[in-house]
């Protein structure tokens, strides 16, 4: 089978880089190898997300955070290429993760699925609306009405 971007310990040659990413109010320094998307640059997707106003960066798997923890939002441009049954299974280990008011903000070409990807979701019982289109990306935000808190009452939410 031939290696991807999401292979796990890919076999391409080790070549360690340094990407800048200078955006208004946002200047990131990323590092990067040869087995790594995008290895370069700073790819269309994710300038279209930085674009959406993300501000504090920290690239983790589902496997490197604490399971107790949850996230107020998540931002992430999924790998869409792994194939839909375990992208719909990585997204679903990811958005258990969100708190009762949290948001997931997901970006994915519009010719590699984004509008099957918004229909899924929506089918799974999540509300998901498109913030933004550009460069033939989608940005959408996802939230859990099932989780969302009642009555501002944050802490019973939590407990469940």
């Amino acid at each position: 089978m031939p290696e991807h971007y999401f292979t796990h310990q890919p076999g391409a040659a080790h070549r360690p880089g340094v990407v800048q990413v200078v955006l208004p109010g946002l200047h990131l320094r990323l590092e990067t190898d040869s087995g790594m998307f995008s290895p370069g640059r700073l790819d269309t997707g994710t300038r279209v997300l930085l674009h959406a106003g993300l501000r504090n960066v920290r690239a983790v798997t589902p496997d490197e955070v604490p399971a107790a923890t949850l996230f107020a939002a998540i931002w992430t441009n999924p790998p869409v290429r792994i194939g839909k049954a375990a992208l719909h299974d990585l997204l679903a280990r990811w958005l258990a993760r969100l708190t009762p008011d949290g948001s997931a903000y997901l970006v994915a070409q519009r010719h590699l699925g984004a509008d099957s990807l918004q229909r899924w979701l929506a089918g799974e019982g999540f509300e998901v609306s498109r913030i933004t289109s550009r460069a033939g990306y989608r940005v959408v935000r996802v939230n859990d009405p099932k989780r969302l808190p009642r009555n501002g009452d944050h802490a019973s939410e939590l407990a469940r």
